[in-house]
């Protein structure tokens, strides 16, 4: 397991798992691109309201997605690389969990902080 640092709107999470760290980082940047775009429409600086605006809107656009996906005919069932969506989810799920963990610590004012991501 590595460990990775990723810098979302000007705060530090060290993080660790399994996955590619390029592929964290790719959506640690997303996420970051996110709220500050959100901070920008809405005027608010609170880290932790545009956590949640960011989360909702990157939950839609999921949602979004998986209605816009046509349902296969039942058969035999799809190899791990076609199930992106369900991959995706979970993968999403994972990254909100290590989000929500790494914010329920945060409390004494500092910029770091850690979680360990699956």
């Amino acid at each position: 397991m590595d460990d990775i640092e990723l810098k979302i709107y000007g705060e530090t999470y060290r993080i660790r798992g399994a996955l590619d760290p390029a592929y964290v980082e790719q959506l640690a940047a997303r996420v970051d691109q996110r709220m500050r775009a959100l901070a920008d429409q809405t005027g608010t600086s609170d880290v932790r309201s545009l956590a949640v605006l960011a989360a909702l809107n990157l939950a839609d656009e999921l949602q979004q997605a998986k209605q816009e996906t046509p349902p296969e005919p039942e058969a035999e069932p799809a190899p791990p690389s076609e199930n992106l969506p369900r991959e995706l989810a979970q993968r999403l799920a994972a990254c909100n969990r290590q989000i929500e963990a790494a914010l329920a610590e945060t409390g004494d004012g500092s910029s770091k902080q850690s979680a360990k991501f699956a």
